[in-house]
């Protein structure tokens, strides 16, 4: 092989493997949007009996106009507020791993849990900066708890955005909000959503489930 086709080879080799070193090691260091310093505590957590678990996913629960199996349905809600059909979070020092469906079971019969668990995934940490939240990366998973002293300033502000998008579109039909611009709406929207979800357990009150019975 010609000297100067060898070179370029090598330049173009060493090239590609750097790629897949700077691949490889934000794949270790942030899987699913988490470093293992970065788990959230959830004291007194206790992992749900397999059995129930698979009991409950096939329940047919109302969705709209449908029916759905209770995993789907908890698929779906999961994957919509925390990115990702797996959530990740320490209690009593172990590091626990769930699915969607023992984490709808936690919110519809163990909310004072599910209230702690870093459901909400945020891609926009301007949003909660603009409301006076210390943050201390771009991207990050909250509970409940943690964005509840800032909700009324984030519900606040959404609806005034949305009153002035409303005003422009009056101005002029197609007028579209700039997509780099920070929208709290979609985020107020999430945490309506899952404020109902956690009100949708008054039918459960007074039913008490041993999540670790066999």
């Amino acid at each position: 092989m010609p000297k100067k086709s060898f070179n370029g080879a090598a330049r173009w080799t060493g090239f590609a493997l750097a790629i897949v070193a700077t691949i490889w090691i934000a794949v270790v260091t942030n899987r699913d949007g988490y470093s293992k310093e970065e788990y959230q505590q959830v004291e007194g957590y206790s992992k749900w009996n397999e059995e129930t678990v698979e009991i409950a996913k096939g329940i047919p629960v109302q969705d709209g106009g449908r029916v759905k199996p209770f995993e789907t349905r908890a698929q779906f809600l999961m994957l919509k507020l925390h990115g990702a059909r797996k959530m990740k979070f320490e209690s009593g020092g172990r590091e626990m791993s769930i699915g969607p469906t023992e984490w709808l079971l936690d919110i519809l019969f163990r909310p004072e849990l599910a209230l702690k668990m870093p459901t909400f995934r945020v891609d926009d940490s301007e949003l909660l900066e603009n409301v006076g939240m210390e943050v201390e990366s771009r991207r990050d998973r909250y509970s409940y708890i943690q964005l509840e002293p800032y909700m009324q300033e984030l519900g606040k502000r959404a609806g005034d955005l949305q009153k002035e998008i409303q005003a422009k579109m009056q101005v002029d039909p197609d007028y579209k909000f700039p997509a780099g611009e920070s929208d709290p709406r979609a985020l107020a929207r999430k945490i309506m959503e899952y404020q109902g979800m956690v009100a949708s357990n008054d039918f459960s009150k007074g039913v008490t489930l041993d999540a670790s019975a066999e």
